[in-house]
């Protein structure tokens, strides 16, 4: 009977449109039994006439489900950058981080302790432990920086031409580097606190936490050089030359700063780390070092190549009873 109904309604109204509601009035007149429910919320039964209030019901709506959650016992980040999209079966004391979205049918248990993680994994090696067992400090700056490097470079302009590549550089470009720049700080802020630490993991810490800056720096100058380049300059051998020399020195502070974190991380593997389950760390920070050298040619390949933690360099010490090294300090 409904679809008979749902194909009577018309729409000849002030508005021309066809209003759902009428179909109660309908069913009455055909001797239907109409029977009313009460929703349990005012919002349930809101209208929506645009995108605007769609919108305003969708966030409305992923808050309940939020709140139910926590009422749930689950720990939520920020229950407003949550996004729900199916059904969801969440374990008491799982943890969600921000920004996460959970699509289809979903089924969560909490054994052992389960952290939710919105971020892109950046290519770095797994801890020894656990993530969630890492000190509160390094979790932030590895939680940040996979924030950072998710914010990738605008779409470039589809002309190559002299002013379309300014106006973007002006733009979108622009306003990327300011919020790479805001989320590089906002890790660098972390520096102090994660070199000064003192507990059972904080040799092995000040490693990771080494090749995490250095891929957030690594990340940020491979960025910037994947900017479009004109095409009046690429036309022109003596001006590209000129450009990519002007690029290479505006980027090279940063790549060595990366070099440094990765040089950091190889040689304190090399020192305390490689007889423990971080020993993969060194290989990994001593790889990405030569990678970023070989772009940016910023010492002799030899000097790399000499460094603790390469191949073919002494073997690692014993680890030492007391850490005395510190991360290069981050600079803005």
């Amino acid at each position: 009977m409904l679809p008979e109904l749902l194909d009577a309604i018309g729409n000849d109204n002030a508005k021309g449109e066809y209003y759902l509601t009428d179909l109660i009035a309908m069913a009455s007149q055909s001797g239907l039994n109409v029977e009313t429910l009460q929703p349990n919320e005012g919002w349930e039964v809101d209208g929506v006439n645009d995108r605007v209030q769609l919108a305003r019901l969708e966030r409305i709506f992923q808050q309940a489900q939020a709140e139910t959650l926590m009422r749930d016992g689950v720990t939520l980040r920020d229950p407003a950058r949550l996004d729900i999209r199916g059904s969801v079966q969440i374990a008491s004391d799982v943890i969600i981080d921000v920004n996460v979205i959970l699509g289809g049918d979903v089924t969560v248990e909490a054994e052992p302790i389960v952290v939710l993680r919105s971020t892109t994994p950046i290519p770095v090696p797994q801890p020894a432990i656990p993530r969630e067992q890492l000190s509160p400090v390094l979790q932030e700056i590895w939680t940040k920086v996979e924030e950072a490097v998710a914010i990738r470079p605008p779409e470039t302009p589809t002309e190559h031409t002299l002013e379309a590549v300014n106006a973007w550089a002006q733009g979108p470009f622009t306003t990327w580097i300011q919020a790479r720049t805001e989320a590089n700080r906002a890790v660098e802020a972390l520096s102090n606190e994660l070199t000064n630490a003192e507990h059972p993991h904080s040799i092995p810490e000040r490693a990771v936490g080494a090749a995490l800056f250095g891929y957030l720096y690594e990340d940020l100058v491979s960025g910037v050089r994947g900017a479009p380049i004109p095409e009046e300059i690429t036309n022109d051998q003596e001006l590209l030359d000129v450009y990519v020399g002007a690029l290479t020195n505006s980027t090279s502070p940063v790549a060595r700063r990366a070099l440094d974190a990765y040089l950091f991380c190889a040689r304190h593997v090399a020192e305390y780390l490689g007889e423990t389950p971080w020993a993969e760390w060194g290989p990994y920070c001593y790889a990405r070092a030569e990678d970023v050298n070989a772009v940016y040619e910023l010492v002799p390949h030899a000097q790399v190549q000499e460094s603790p933690g390469a191949p073919g360099a002494s073997d690692a010490t014993e680890e030492a009873p007391e850490d005395t090294t510190a991360p290069p300090a981050p600079q803005s």
